[in-house]
């Protein structure tokens, strides 16, 4: 082969060694890009993960279904239900027929038989139908069982009720928490700016060094209580985790101006009407009643007689341990059952049973009493709060107009810079209030609802529009 070729062999087998050579190192490269920005990936979600936080902000109703697919008790309750919602149906079954097939096959060896005795195959097949005509402790049995199934219904209700209020009590908590710290906040900013003043002038020879230290007093107070209110901010965190199941670092906030209004209607006795109707409780109370009384009827009835009803098809051959031709009946019976004497257990029973729904009665007296209290606080709280909301705004402007006053005052040589410090303290202190009455009447709203029995998630999305979303 001439040297030329060759060469130009050896040129194209270089070349395609480099080409693969870079290839195999761009893809090195590439492959660790990725797997540099898939770790950088993991490390972000690692974070989130550790703080649990929601990825988008979370509003009251979102909160809400997060906590019906974390709750362990509304979960509870929710099976609870579905299983009281077959209870109609198992009572239903003590009135239906009740049928039942046998069949049996049996070898008769007989070892000294008399001469007319035979070993034999026995075969016995039949269907038995017993159907109860009259029987009072059936029926109570029955309504019984209706009455339970109404007991897991109400049950889920409260509990569904229940998480309602706590999932708005730990998200408004997490909210009073965050501005009340944000107060403080804007508190130690302002009275920063007052001690800078109060350097100057001392440095200047026209302040004291009583202002001075007034002005420093005020700003540690005021970090003092910031240590508390991130304290308790924390707090509000680890609480709205437990009931919703994630961070509470990323909740939309509550607007500067929200509707307070009084509850409507205007009238203590209709909600508390309203209550004794519709609260759970109060309803779990009542049907435990009816559910007694019941137990009281059925206990009763077991004095009286009992009629039922008796049929059957049977199949044999065999009768008196003999072998026969096949044997094939029908059967047709009515049965009475009058009972007589059970050595006293069934007056015993009956009379425990009538204390125990006498007992359930006044356990429903008290519940009832205890649930118009609530309603009472709720009701004339949440009214009592709209006039502090209305009272507290007009004291805010009163306080940013004297404070306004007392800088002029301390500029002009008349108010003392303690004068400023205790001005500006007024107004954060209004504001705190101001914050607190809000919150305090949304609470009072919505325990109203609860304790009515009427809170739903068309309230917690009434709130929700009180959001900055």
């Amino acid at each position: 082969m001439p040297y030329k070729n060759y060469l130009l062999i050896f040129c194209f087998s270089f070349a395609v060694f480099l080409a693969l050579h870079f290839y195999f190192i761009s893809a090195a490269y590439a492959y660790a890009l990725n797997n540099a920005a898939k770790a950088g990936k993991i490390a972000e979600a690692g974070k989130n993960n550790n703080s649990d936080a929601a990825p988008y902000p979370l509003n009251l109703i979102r909160a809400y279904k997060k906590a019906v697919k974390y709750d362990h008790g509304y979960k509870a309750a929710l099976y609870g239900k579905r299983a009281a919602g077959a209870l109609g149906r198992e009572g239903l079954s003590v009135l239906l027929p009740h049928i039942s097939a046998q069949a049996g096959v049996s070898r008769y060896d007989f070892i000294s038989p008399p001469p007319f005795y035979y070993s034999f195959a026995s075969r016995t097949e039949g269907v038995s139908i017993t159907q109860p005509l009259f029987s009072m402790k059936r029926i109570f049995e029955y309504s019984q069982y209706r009455t339970r199934q109404s007991i897991g219904n109400v049950k889920f209700e409260s509990e569904k009720q229940d998480l309602i209020i706590r999932v708005a009590e730990v998200y408004l908590d997490v909210l009073a928490a965050k501005n009340f710290l944000d107060v403080l906040k804007s508190q130690k900013k302002a009275v920063r700016y007052e001690l800078k003043q109060a350097k100057k002038l001392l440095s200047a020879g026209a302040g004291t060094k009583t202002g001075l230290y007034d002005a420093r007093a005020k700003y540690y107070s005021v970090l003092s209580q910031i240590v508390g209110a991130e304290s308790n901010l924390q707090n509000a965190y680890m609480k709205f985790k437990d009931v919703v199941g994630v961070s509470g670092r990323n909740l939309e906030p509550l607007r500067n101006h929200i509707p307070a209004a009084a509850p409507e209607p205007e009238n203590l006795k209709y909600w508390v009407n309203v209550g004794i109707k519709h609260n759970p409780m109060l309803k779990y109370y009542r049907y435990n009643i009816n559910y007694l009384q019941e137990e009281v009827k059925m206990d009763i009835s077991s004095y009286l007689p009992s009629a039922g009803l008796q049929a059957g098809y049977t199949a044999t051959n065999t009768q008196m341990l003999l072998k026969t031709p096949p044997l094939r009946y029908y059967s047709i019976g009515f049965q009475i059952n009058i009972p007589i004497f059970d050595g006293g257990y069934a007056f015993a029973k009956t009379s425990k049973s009538d204390n125990m729904a006498l007992q359930a009665k006044q356990e429903y007296e008290k519940e009832v009493f205890k649930n118009t209290r609530k309603l009472s606080r709720s009701y004339l709280g949440a009214k009592g709060d709209v006039v502090k909301i209305k009272m507290l705004q007009l004291a805010l402007k009163s306080a940013k107009i004297s404070l306004t006053g007392d800088r002029l005052g301390f500029k002009a040589g008349i108010k003392t810079i303690a004068d400023v410090l205790n001005a500006i303290e007024s107004v954060y202190n209004v504001k705190a209030k101001l914050l607190k009455a809000k919150y305090e009447y949304i609470m009072n709203l919505l325990d109203l609802y609860f304790n009515a029995g009427v809170l739903s998630e068309y309230d917690l999305g009434k709130i929700n529009g009180w959001l900055r979303g």
